[in-house]
């Protein structure tokens, strides 16, 4: 805003508003810049005539002694002359320049001179008393206008803070961030933790519909309390501000009102300055009543004028117009400084700073309302003070209990017995189901003892692992207690299933092949493919079991090692047993096959075979004798003979030898 615009309206008043004291911080910062260039120019101009004044003292003092010293030769001369008068002195003895020492016109051009210096130094000393004067009273006004420009800058950035909480104040939750309204819910949340009781934490543990439903009311609540914290907490703040902006207007009264004194007496010294300006002028452009119109002028102001010497012929239209220039100047200083009189006087008026400190106390006003209103709403929310119950009663006349039990503990506290009640019932309901289902857990292994272990433990006649006992066990009891947190508690098992997966997964790798075996050795017992003392041919190992565990099975083979084979693997392999049969009485076919060059008869060697295998008293049933063909390179017989299987060895070896000893009786090769 120009000062123009501020002159032509200086009842506007502010009323707080930013936009109008970011004009007054404007003009005042015009004014102290033009002011700081004032003085910088007058600085310079002080340093000019200073050297002007020591210069012109140098020449005073140059002169005067040169005038002294014509006196001296002048007074010398004259004292020669009285001396040749009264003859006390001859002519010859005079100085050749007596006449000149003695004429006076050589002393007054130097007196002249002095005087014109004298005169100068005189009007340079009357400036820089000026000067003086002048930048002393513009410092004191440079001052009040930094010292006002500094309480308008901090009532700027104060009312901004002030329209950012008000802004703050009355955003609406929509408009709110995704993280603001996070935070609400976790504050909501930690608030409601806080005020639960230690019983309204426990009962909380159990699941209950409708609990859950009143807890969600009251974490609600607890947001909306906390909104309406934070309002009142911005009020608060808001407060602070209109506070504050008040006491800096108060203290800006104090500032303009010394400065409307200093505009004031500028105004006032303007004039006076316009009016010597007007009055030399006067007299400059009418000589002939110079003296009158000076006459005048001291009688109407009480003050001394010099008359001023007549504008030259050949340069008055010059002069004229630079004194013509110089009082416009003046001039127009003397309407600035009007201006800034009417703006303080503006400013100092009940339209002004009186009227921005009846807004804020008006604004004040307002926050005190809503404190109170948003005040209101919190004893609602969480109970009312006993003396404002007692208010209450007052204005609305006598409550039922019922009535001021409410005002009491407020919606929430309303909420939170409803929810305790119900919580108390779903407790109940709770603590009988996790009963239940804990019985049937225990029948459960109970009966898996009793009609599962024990007949596996009295077929097998052997006592089942304490680890698949207790591996069972673990795993009704993990399911019951899976069934207790989701059906007591109302817990989702989506994690805990994971977790127990990953646990059972890492358990089972490290266990599998014991479990393997265990199981694989009672599916052993149960089905009883071979027993201890049974000769067999398990995983390709020929020989007689020793021992059958839970985990292994131990064989003694024919060269009489001690063979362990993981019960997994003897389950899985192929599985001979030459022992405990009803149709061979525990005996094996032996045999092998004999090759001959095939020059023979095949009727006849099928008989000597014959008769060698029956030469044995081992073998007691007829022999399976047979010419099978020929093959690549030889004639092939298959000779068999069913034995026991202890014996198997030394009937093989024995037929072996006697086949061998026919055959090279015969010479066949």
């Amino acid at each position: 805003m120009s000062l123009q615009k501020w002159a032509d309206t200086p009842k506007k008043p502010l009323n707080g508003l930013n936009e109008e004291l970011q004009a007054y911080q404007q003009l005042l910062s015009s004014r102290i810049e033009f002011i700081n260039e004032g003085h910088q120019r007058r600085i310079t101009l002080h340093s000019t005539l200073t050297k002007e004044k020591t210069h012109l003292t140098k020449m005073a003092e140059t002169l005067h002694e040169a005038i002294t010293a014509a006196r001296q030769s002048r007074e010398g001369a004259i004292e020669l002359q009285k001396r040749l008068a009264r003859q006390q002195i001859t002519l010859d003895k005079v100085p050749a320049d007596l006449k000149h020492n003695l004429n006076k016109i050589l002393l007054d051009p130097l007196q002249k001179e002095l005087s014109k210096i004298l005169r100068r130094k005189t009007w340079v000393e009357e400036q820089l008393t000026t000067l003086d004067s002048k930048q002393s009273g513009e410092d004191t006004t440079t001052k009040q206008l930094n010292n006002l420009l500094g309480l308008v800058n901090s009532r700027l950035r104060i009312l901004e803070d002030r329209n950012k909480l008000r802004t703050k104040y009355t955003r609406p939750f929509e408009k709110w961030s995704d993280t603001e309204k996070k935070n609400l819910k976790h504050s909501s949340i930690r608030r409601l933790e806080e005020n639960n009781s230690w019983l309204e934490h426990l009962l909380g543990l159990f699941a209950s519909e409708r609990g859950d439903a009143l807890t969600d009311i009251i974490r609600d609540y607890y947001a909306a309390v906390i909104q309406l914290e934070r309002k009142l907490d911005n009020l608060k703040q808001q407060k602070k501000t209109v506070d504050r902006v008040s006491q800096l207007a108060e203290n800006e009264n104090a500032i303009v009102e010394e400065l409307l004194k200093a505009m004031q007496d500028w105004t006032t010294t303007i004039k006076q300055e316009k009016s010597l300006q007007e009055t030399r002028l006067r007299m400059q452009l009418l000589p002939d009543k110079a003296a009158e119109i000076q006459r005048n002028w001291e009688q109407e102001t009480g003050r001394s004028i010099a008359i001023p010497v007549p504008f030259e012929s050949t340069k008055r239209q010059q002069l004229l117009d630079s004194a013509i220039n110089a009082l416009f100047a003046t001039e127009i200083k003397l309407a600035a400084a009007q201006k800034w009189v009417d703006l303080f006087k503006a400013r100092h008026s009940r339209f002004g700073i009186q009227s921005e400190l009846s807004v804020y106390q008006g604004e004040n006003g307002n926050i005190k309302a809503q404190q109170k209103s948003i005040q209101r709403q919190l004893y609602g929310y969480l109970g009312f003070p006993a003396a404002t119950i007692q208010e209450i009663q007052a204005v609305e006349g006598a409550l039922t209990p019922k009535d001021i039990k409410h005002l009491e503990i407020g919606d929430i506290g309303g909420i939170r017995v409803d929810r305790s009640r119900i919580q108390r019932k779903a407790a109940l309901w709770a603590i009988g189901k996790f009963i239940i289902i804990l019985a049937i857990a225990i029948l459960l292994v109970e009966g898996i003892e009793i009609f599962i272990w024990r007949r596996i433990e009295k077929q097998a006649q052997r006592q089942i692992p304490h680890l698949v006992r207790g591996m069972v066990s673990f795993i009704i009891y993990t399911v019951a207690l899976f069934m207790i947190v989701a059906f007591v508690f109302g817990q989702t098992l989506t994690g805990l299933l994971a977790t127990s997966g990953v646990l059972a997964m890492v358990i089972g790798l490290a266990v599998q092949m014991n479990i393997s075996n265990i199981f694989s050795g009672l599916a052993i017992n149960l089905e009883r493919p071979f027993q201890i003392g049974d000769n067999v041919k398990l995983n390709g190992i020929n020989g007689k079991i020793e021992n059958i565990s839970w985990r292994s099975t131990s064989i003694r083979d024919t060269m009489g090692n001690l063979v362990i084979i993981p019960n997994h693997t003897a389950a899985e392999s192929i599985t001979t047993n030459y022992t405990g049969t009803e149709a061979n009485k525990g005996e094996v076919w032996g045999g092998f096959s004999v090759f001959l060059s095939g020059k023979e008869d095949p009727a006849e060697m099928e008989a000597l075979f014959t008769e060698v295998v029956n030469s044995n008293e081992t073998v007691t049933t007829a022999p399976w004798v047979m010419y099978v063909g020929f093959n690549e390179w030889a004639a092939e017989y298959w000779v068999y003979y069913l034995i026991p299987y202890a014996k198997r060895f030394g009937v093989l070896n024995d037929v072996h030898t006697k086949i061998r000893d026919e055959l090279t009786k015969r010479g066949i090769q």
